[in-house]
């Protein structure tokens, strides 16, 4: 028996399948990915209760699903469980278990299951976590490209027609990439509605050719906040894209200070996660601020060194009142 039929049989062999049904349920095996019925995933337990919980936004997302073709759809036959002291745990995919469950949607004939060996439940959770992490990026994608086909929004920049803007959003809207269940606005934002609300700062950005290299999230989310809330700052951003900051005698001005966080994210790769967008967000927010006072305070504008975090909190009030949003939760 090879390495990757134990693995087959450590999920088929699950309680809630039967023996006598291996044969009809295995379709193939290719080590670490297996080719199983949506029968034997089904089988497999969820880590808690809450794992895979589906909110409102799920239901309709998934609902939505049993009506999609292509590339989307076929996303959903990848999957991940990892076996614990002989049992197995989904990994990846318990919103879809669940969704197919309750018949939201349909599962596809089969699924190709990535097979983890594990040695702790709480080694289990680590790695769902991080499965969780990625599909809620490539989710998002999603999500704003379907906005953009609603709104007629042809995006050709490279950093925008993606879709890859879900961090920068939950940043512009809310201040914070992370989701936190305590706080009221726990929801998870209404990407489509976002977009929509946006239109115009996403239009003028794509515009701009704005470059992936340039606006990492947290500076993206700076720009939709500075555009939403201060029409002047078109000149602003405009410069930031361009690359045109001004540097005179080891000062930088806001552009050129910006532009400098940009090129120290640029090189410090291990500090692209959510934590140091958050963080980002914050700093090019001051070189923001350091433009809008620059006519009552000239001789400030100018910085010498990366630019210092400020509290966004204000700033994303003020971005929230403007489009109207206060009282929401789920933008």
């Amino acid at each position: 028996m090879t390495r990757g039929h134990a693995r087959t049989v450590a999920i088929a062999t699950h309680p809630r399948v039967d023996a006598s049904d291996l044969a009809p349920l295995i379709h193939a095996d290719d080590g670490d990915i297996v080719t199983v019925s949506p029968k034997v995933f089904l089988a497999c337990s969820f880590l808690n209760a809450a794992q895979g919980k589906l909110k409102k936004a799920d239901r309709a997302f998934w609902s939505d699903m049993a009506t999609r073709r292509g590339k989307l759809r076929r996303q959903t036959a990848f999957a991940a469980v990892g076996i614990v002291g002989g049992e197995a745990y989904i990994l990846d995919g318990a919103k879809r278990a669940r969704a197919w469950r309750e018949g939201l949607s349909k599962a596809p004939d089969e699924l190709y299951v990535t097979v983890h060996q594990l040695m702790s439940l709480a080694q289990a959770e680590t790695i769902a976590a991080a499965y969780q992490a990625s599909q809620r990026v490539e989710r998002s994608a999603d999500a704003v490209k379907g906005a953009y086909d609603a709104f007629d929004m042809k995006m050709t920049s490279h950093r925008l027609a993606r879709g890859a803007i879900g961090s920068a959003i939950y940043l512009a809207f809310r201040g914070s990439v992370f989701e936190d269940d305590n706080h009221p606005t726990a929801a998870p934002i209404n990407l489509r509605e976002a977009v929509g609300l946006i239109k115009g700062e996403l239009v003028f950005l794509d515009k701009l050719g704005c470059s992936s290299r340039t606006f990492y999230s947290g500076i993206l989310a700076m720009a939709i906040i500075a555009l939403a809330v201060d029409p002047d700052a078109k000149e602003f951003i405009e410069r930031i894209a361009a690359k045109r900051g001004n540097k005179v005698d080891g000062m930088m001005d806001p552009a050129e200070s910006v532009l400098h966080l940009a090129l120290i994210t640029e090189l410090k790769e291990p500090g692209r996660g959510a934590a140091y967008q958050a963080e980002l967000f914050s700093r090019a927010l001051r070189g923001f601020d350091k433009w809008r006072n620059a006519k009552k305070m000239p001789a400030r504008a100018y910085t010498k060194g990366v630019l210092t975090a400020i509290d966004p909190e204000p700033f994303v009030r003020e971005f929230r009142a403007v489009k109207g949003i206060e009282d929401r939760i789920d933008l």
